[in-house]
């Protein structure tokens, strides 16, 4: 895997965990102020984000020496 691929995978990795990370703080903002249904539909975003999270990669396990 070449370092631009690898860069761009871990990028892809720390901006979906960012998103999800956001939701989640968010549902619980909006649980205390607006109520369930409003933490509820962030909760779902922030499934959606963990969802978006790119997958494991053979290239990515050997060239961080993890396989």
């Amino acid at each position: 895997m070449s370092k631009a691929r690898l860069r761009g995978h871990l990028a892809a990795e720390g901006a979906a965990r960012a998103c999800q990370w956001g939701a989640t703080l968010a549902a619980v903002v909006a649980l205390l102020w607006k109520g369930p249904a409003a933490a509820l539909s962030l909760a779902l975003l922030a499934g959606l984000a963990y969802l978006a999270r790119p997958g494991p990669s053979e290239e990515l396990d050997r060239k961080t020496g993890r396989h």
